[in-house]
């Protein structure tokens, strides 16, 4: 067995009691209440991050929650996205989730690219109705594994999850891990401090190719989060797929320290506004 098929086992085996049957001890329950009182400002969000890292430091495991609309099951350690959503669901990308919200309805079709353990994917899903397209895009198997099951528990069976890259053309890359995040893994970060060598190997496709394969006619909002890979995968599908395949609303995250162009002007230049630009993630929506 390789290496990848034994993480992606680990994380399965992981994965297999119900949900529910991971209950926050009281302890943890009562952090957790006080976390998710803190205010948005500075002030509560240095207390936020002290108090996720004593909370996951203490406790070493995972527990079964309901937030952002779905059922979800969250580890304390290893990922970044996890301990935000559970201890301090409310700075989960407030402003993001705002400008998305209004933007969804019946037959929404979305694709969450770097899908993590789904926070995006199943709060369109969960708002979005079962006619909905969400495609979940999620190369790293253990993160993979936490997304199906938290899909799963959620029962939304309109959300499809691909174990794949995207980039700027098919074939196959190394997806360069970092141990202490899974969450952070990238495309090209082999000379970045903190990576471990070797990486994972993934199948890689393009946004445009992605799309045809599922016969989508439009989308209609997009969030990506790739670590710096983010100009490869919008740049080439925007020279290249017919404006009806252009979404409504983009979400990606502004790394422009990583970027080889400025994506956010050129995608200004095909007729976007910006509603955010940073820090954290850039918000456009389509306006001609």
């Amino acid at each position: 067995m390789g290496a990848d098929d034994q993480a992606m086992g680990n994380a399965e085996s992981a994965q297999s009691a119900p949900f529910g049957t991971m209950p926050a001890p009281a302890w943890l329950r009562a952090v957790m209440g006080l976390t998710r009182r803190l205010p948005r400002n500075a002030i509560g969000r240095r207390a936020a991050s002290l108090a996720r890292s004593l909370g996951s430091r203490a406790f070493g495991g995972a527990v079964d929650v309901d937030v952002l609309g779905a059922r979800m099951r969250l580890h304390t350690r290893g990922n970044a996205c996890e301990k935000r959503l559970l201890f301090t669901p409310h700075f989960f990308d407030p402003e993001d989730l705002k400008f998305l919200e209004p933007e969804i309805g019946p037959g929404f079709v979305f694709i969450d690219v770097g899908a993590n353990v789904g926070a995006y994917a199943l709060f369109v899903a969960a708002r979005a109705g079962a006619d909905a397209t969400v495609i979940a895009i999620e190369p790293h198997p253990v993160a993979r594994a936490r997304l199906a099951f938290n899909v799963a528990s959620s029962d939304h069976r309109s959300t499809r999850i691909l174990p794949i890259a995207l980039s700027d053309r098919c074939g196959t890359t190394r997806l360069q891990v970092l141990a202490s995040n899974i969450g952070n893994t990238a495309i090209g970060a082999e000379g970045r401090a903190n990576y471990q060598d070797g990486g994972i190997e993934v199948a890689t496709e393009t946004l445009l190719g992605l799309a045809e394969r599922h016969e989508l006619d439009r989308i209609d909002a997009i969030k990506m989060d790739i670590e710096g890979h983010e100009d490869v995968v919008l740049s080439a599908f925007f020279s290249s797929a017919p404006v009806s395949l252009w979404p409504r609303l983009l979400i990606f995250e502004n790394n422009r320290a990583l970027w080889s162009r400025d994506l956010l002007a050129e995608i200004v230049a095909k007729g976007y506004t910006v509603l955010k630009s940073g820090p954290g993630n850039a918000v456009v929506r389509r306006v001609r």
